[in-house]
């Protein structure tokens, strides 16, 4: 039930008609004098006099609202909703709540009545008193959250009967009758009460049994329909995918009402626009924000991600105007629109100015099968990168003797015997050693492969993990799904859930 607002009411009709017919008849002519004062009284002065406005003593609903203009009577209206009380009784229990708190509303369509004269109208002398009453609406849901300080323990709604789907058979199941106020009855009878008097009203409340107003032979009634808006076809096509909802979500968008005793079908929108989010939600892509990282000493910027597009269903409330007319078609297609959503570009200003600068040398342990001209050229390349350590102002530069550490080409045995720490599967780092196996340096681990991960990128990773042990880092985890794994992660074991990423993240050089 809505409520009715009194002020976007159409103006009052307060003009008055002269009858176009000359009062006579074959047996009696009205005098012209007596016909001239009636006019001027009952007819001319009234309709000048009073342009605008109700005639005196006009009252509606038991206000008096004679000589008042439109805009008068409507906030004598309001204001009398607003300020009568009503007095609601249960037993011993009463309580007062204001017309207008009880869910209370004029119905505006009847406002404008009350200046409409009919030709009868005429002959009664306009400074009588005139009455009228006026038809009222009640919000019931208002209405009952003002009865529940009388309602009781034992209360009970009545559940109304409902449909359910079973091996995608329509069944009914029954309702259940409730125990409360009947406030279909309520309302009923508050509207006749304040049609003609809004003062001093009260309403006496008792508890009874309450059926449901949709039972079982109502739903009865309505299952060949049912049945039939459920065989109708529903398509909504995205990204050449067409998606049909469940024949249970179609069941909960229909809405079975009643028209006097007969059941009529309608669709909710809000269970339509519940089933629309979630489907936009399913394909909609969050925008990735481009990350850059710049450099103090003005080195070429890098790009740790790529920034990527996202978007939104752009047509969500047109796919709900066309399911809400499932009622009147025999199928429903809608093309799904998106709008793209930019992504931002996230600046990082890293000091890559050398501050200090490591020496290292390069040894080989045991019988190694990969070229070492070409690892001391790769680990060159990799400790130079402004994208490794040199991008938090460390340089590095190989020497023949006296390094500060040396980066250890080792066969697996080797790196076994080292140290109880390491083993014969993965590289180490123990004290100024840094050490690579070569069994990785040959062909990385299962985990990187299965990423997708190339042999170089493998090759810049662990001399960066393990150069990093030795600056004084230890592991890290993964920040989160779909991430850049931080160079200190375990990335050869397992990459988390993270992406792989041979160079250390913006925060890890920072912490340098």
């Amino acid at each position: 039930m809505h409520e009715t607002n009194l002020c976007d009411q159409q103006k009052l009709q307060v003009r008055y008609t002269i009858p176009v017919q000359v009062l006579k008849s074959k047996t009696f002519i009205i005098p012209a004098a007596v016909l001239t004062i009636w006019l001027v009284v009952f007819i001319l002065y009234p309709s000048v006099h009073y342009s605008g406005r109700t005639l005196p003593n006009t009252s509606v609903a038991g206000l008096d609202l004679g000589s008042k203009n439109q805009t008068q009577i409507v906030s004598a209206i309001n204001s009398s909703l607003a300020d009568e009380q009503l007095t609601i009784s249960r037993g011993n229990f009463s309580k007062s709540v204001s017309l207008q708190d009880a869910g209370l509303s004029a119905n505006e369509s009847e406002v404008t009545l009350i200046d409409d004269r009919s030709w009868t109208d005429l002959f009664k002398p306009w400074f009588l008193n005139r009455s009228y009453a006026l038809s009222f609406s009640v919000d019931q849901e208002k209405l009952q959250e003002q009865l529940k300080e009388l309602e009781s323990d034992n209360f009970r709604r009545p559940l109304p009967a409902n449909y359910q789907l079973r091996d995608a058979k329509l069944v009914i199941n029954d309702g259940l009758d409730g125990f409360g106020f009947d406030v279909d009855q309520i309302a009923s009878d508050l509207s006749v009460k304040m049609s003609s008097n809004l003062a001093s009203l009260s309403v006496n409340v008792l508890a009874k049994d309450i059926s449901p107003k949709i039972n079982d032979s109502v739903l009865t009634q309505a299952k060949p329909e049912v049945e039939s808006l459920l065989q109708k076809d529903i398509r909504l096509i995205a990204d050449k995918k067409t998606f049909e909802p469940e024949l249970k979500k179609v069941l909960s968008w229909i809405v079975v009402g009643l028209e006097g005793d007969q059941p009529i079908l309608s669709l909710s929108e809000d269970k339509i626009s519940e089933y629309v989010d979630e489907l936009s939600n399913s394909l909609k892509r969050e925008a990735k924000d481009e990350l850059v990282r710049k450099f103090v000493s003005g080195a070429e910027s890098v790009v740790d991600q790529a920034g990527v597009q996202g978007r939104r269903v752009n047509n969500k409330q047109a796919i709900v105007d066309q399911l809400l007319t499932l009622v009147d078609k025999l199928e429903i297609q809608v093309e799904i629109e998106f709008k793209k959503t930019n992504f931002q570009t996230v600046e990082e200003l890293v000091d890559d100015t050398v501050t200090d600068t490591f020496t290292y040398e390069v040894a080989v342990w045991g019988s190694v099968n990969s070229n070492i001209s070409e690892f001391k050229t790769q680990i060159s390349e990799t400790l130079q990168s402004s994208q490794g350590w040199r991008g938090a102002g460390v340089g590095f530069e190989q020497v023949d003797s006296d390094g500060d550490f040396t980066i250890v080409l080792a066969e697996p045995a080797e790196v076994d015997a080292i140290s109880p720490g390491c083993d014969a599967v993965y590289s180490c780092r123990v004290g100024e050693f840094v050490i690579i196996n070569d069994a990785r340096w040959q062909g990385a681990t299962t985990a990187w492969n299965n990423a997708g991960g190339s042999l170089r990128d493998y090759r810049h990773m662990v001399v960066n993990h393990e150069t990093g042990h030795w600056l004084g880092f230890g592991h890290s985890d993964c920040p989160g799904p779909n991430q850049k794994a931080p160079i200190m992660q375990q990335q050869s074991i397992d990459l988390q859930g993270c992406k792989f990423n041979p160079w250390p993240l913006p925060i890890e050089l920072n912490s340098l």
